[in-house]
């Protein structure tokens, strides 16, 4: 039987590579929104920021700010992958920030689990 050990080095290059592929494929999502529907992420951050601050001190999931939006008419993006997104940009402007994650892991999302957010 072989063992393989890891050492520090190399677990950081692991998570750094997954979290570059993982920022890869968002980008991907978002520009792909944006090529099927002009300016769909100027919109969803829009809505994002209206979500927000009609909801501040309450914890949400990004997946109730894309009911809203698409309440309000906002064409749901081609990959909901889009929507990180525009998760991070309202975390990058202070607007929200993440507040755990849900109890359970996403069927939907490969087992990945999903941040909850707190608007501030």
């Amino acid at each position: 039987m072989m063992t393989i050990c890891r050492s520090k080095m190399n677990q950081y290059q692991l998570n750094f590579e997954a979290e570059k592929a993982r920022d890869i494929g968002i980008q991907r999502a978002v520009d792909h929104a944006d090529k099927v529907t002009p300016s769909w992420s100027d919109r969803a951050v829009e809505l994002f920021l209206a979500y927000c601050q009609e909801n501040k001190g309450t914890t949400f999931m990004t997946e109730d700010v894309r009911w809203y939006a698409e309440a309000l008419g906002l064409p749901e993006p081609p990959d909901k992958r889009a929507w990180g997104a525009i998760a991070m940009m309202a975390k990058k402007r202070g607007v929200i920030r993440g507040n755990g994650y849900a109890p359970q892991k996403a069927v939907n999302a490969h087992c990945a689990p999903k941040t909850v957010w707190v608007a501030l």
